[in-house]
């Protein structure tokens, strides 16, 4: 489910572009609220301290309801000289939580006024841009709960930006419940009806995922996704007819290795599965998939080597089995993954090459010719490998000994540069009389 995951970063992008598309796009500004209005309702609640009536902050801002985005409107002198004394005190108010956000002190813009809903609006823009998907989660919450008593902005909106947040927070059950409501709204988004179909997958309603996901077959955008999800939940019903018709579609759109390997997991032909395998490993090698190219060279290596066993009992008299476990055993820590997989399908074609051609006798000295080759291969690979790890010791010890010599080199510098400070340094003479003589002594 790894393509999924990639599928739903972008499909968030592109959902929310095309789910708000009849919503305000562009900042428009309110209404604004007759002064002796507010000044009636602000005369109820002001107390001592300052406290902003909630619908009174909506003349400071431009509010973009479809990007869900308060823009603060800055008075000038002029017009603030205008507003009344407890206009006056609420703008000041604003101002200062402006400030702390301009800051990203949200902190001390909670604490200036509690539950005020541009603060938190501006602060989970921010979370959002972080894809800081859980905490914005929490404040939309919160952000919802105050727009019931603001009724600022589309209530519509919030509930469903939530649902999103849900659905990134992998929190399916609660975004199923806040994404439903708006099934007939968004019958025809694309968007829309893949995270639906990804929520019922992950909740293990299958059916209802296949029924929203068929509906993005269509789109440039969603379809290899939506046939991907088509592929697991058949897959999961056991429905492995409608599951392998949806792999070779995918295969078709993108011939990667995951999608062959799936196509294998889907045959019970032996044959057709090795064929498959076969392309995953080429896949895999071409887009540089180590772990696809280990699972597909692991699935051919059971198959081709119980070719290998059943054609065992064709030889007469004794040679020792070609064995690709063992040689793999053997190299793997000394090469790389994409040589040890080149030499498991040349070995391969070799013993089929023997395996098509002869029985008996003749078969047994192709195997042997096929073991003498491997242990050529494997002891010439041990020679070059014993080589490297000289190699590799020869260059440490001669970093290690050019180390030395730096480090003593830069003490010898030092020890000069000392000796030359006390060699420059102005002498002292200190004369004493003894008896009769006069000494004196150099410092």
């Amino acid at each position: 489910m790894k393509k999924f995951f990639v599928g739903i970063v972008l499909s968030i992008l592109i959902f929310e572009s095309l789910g708000y598309a009849n919503a305000q796009t562009t900042p428009q500004p309110t209404l604004q609220v007759s002064r002796q209005r507010i000044e009636q309702r602000e005369l109820a609640k002001l107390e001592k301290k300052v406290s902003i009536y909630v619908p009174s902050y909506v003349k400071y801002y431009y509010i973009d309801l479809g990007n869900l985005t308060f823009i603060y409107k800055p008075l000038d002198k002029k017009e603030i000289k205008k507003l009344s004394p407890n206009e006056r005190k609420i703008y000041k108010k604003i101002a200062r939580i402006q400030k702390y956000i301009l800051r990203r002190d949200f902190d001390r813009a909670f604490n200036e006024q509690r539950n005020f809903l541009p603060t938190y609006v501006q602060y989970f823009k921010i979370l959002e841009a972080k894809q800081d998907y859980r905490n914005a989660a929490m404040i939309m919450e919160k952000i919802i709960s105050l727009n019931n008593t603001d009724m600022t902005l589309d209530g519509n909106i919030l509930n469903y930006k939530l649902g999103l947040l849900y659905y990134m927070n992998e929190e399916y059950d609660k975004a199923l419940k806040k994404l439903t409501p708006y099934a007939d709204r968004y019958v025809d988004s694309d968007s829309y009806n893949y995270i639906m179909s990804y929520i019922h997958y992950n909740l293990g309603n299958y059916s209802s995922g296949i029924y929203y996901a068929k509906k993005v077959l269509n789109s440039k955008e969603y379809n290899e996704w939506g046939k991907e999800l088509l592929y697991f939940s058949y897959l999961q019903l056991g429905n492995k007819l409608e599951a392998r018709k949806y792999a070779l579609e995918l295969c078709k759109i993108k011939p990667s290795a995951p999608n062959f390997v799936r196509l294998a997991e889907l045959t019970d032909n032996t044959q057709e599965k090795l064929t498959y395998l076969y392309k995953a490993r080429r896949a895999a090698i071409e887009q540089r998939d180590i772990s696809y190219l280990i699972m597909a060279d692991g699935d051919i290596s059971k198959i081709e080597q119980n070719k290998i066993n059943l054609a065992m009992k064709k030889t007469s008299g004794y040679v020792e089995k070609p064995d690709w476990q063992q040689i793999e055993n053997e190299i793997s820590s000394m090469d790389t993954t994409i040589n040890v997989s080149n030499r498991q399908y040349e070995f391969f074609k070799s013993t089929n090459n023997c395996i098509s051609k002869y029985s008996g006798n003749n078969l047994t000295k192709c195997f042997e010719s096929v073991n003498r080759k491997q242990e050529k291969l494997t002891q010439d690979l041990k020679i070059a490998y014993q080589r490297e790890y000289e190699q590799r010791v020869r260059d440490m010890e001669y970093r290690r000994q050019q180390a030395l010599v730096e480090e003593q080199n830069y003490n010898n510098m030092m020890y000069l540069n000392r000796l030359q400070s006390i060699q420059n340094q102005p002498r002292r003479t200190h004369c004493y009389n003894i008896g009769n003589h006069v000494y004196c002594d150099s410092y």
